[in-house]
């Protein structure tokens, strides 16, 4: 049987991944408008390589710890900072964005049903799916 968990003795971190599919569909959310507002904890893509240190996650993919040194590689402004990284909401804060879009729990677990069971998509992919047609009704 396989896990998805890391090795004993790895470091935490290394059980967490973002697919490339999930990562296509952040920065749809970012092309989007999503608004968010970083925060310590929060699981963040540098596209645009401002640190130099390699990210233990994944590469690019980093947790912020200190906003301030995060803020810091956008010249220190937080609007700077949303616009050259991009969020990427994990599953409670995708389904907390949700219900503040006025999603029910039911239609989130529905829609996951239909795409996780069904299509054979990730949790995070269906979840990110749902977050991008929020946004573009918004459009409409």
């Amino acid at each position: 049987m396989s896990s998805t968990l890391p090795p004993p003795g790895a470091h935490p971190s290394a059980a967490v991944r973002f697919t490339e599919r999930e990562l296509e569909l952040a920065h749809q959310l970012a092309a989007q408008g999503i608004d968010w507002e970083p925060a310590p904890g929060m699981y963040v893509y540098d596209g645009h390589e401002l640190l130099e240190e390699a990210s233990p996650i994944q590469p690019h993919v980093y947790v912020i710890l200190n906003y301030g040194l995060f803020l810091a590689t956008a010249g220190g402004s937080a609007e700077r900072f949303r616009r050259e990284w991009t969020w990427l909401p994990t599953w409670g804060e995708s389904r907390a964005w949700l219900r503040d879009q006025g999603k029910t729990d039911a239609e989130v677990l529905d829609r996951l049903r239909e795409r996780v069971c069904d299509a054979g998509v990730t949790d995070l992919e269906a979840l990110y799916e749902l977050m991008l047609a929020v946004l573009k009704g918004r459009q409409s």
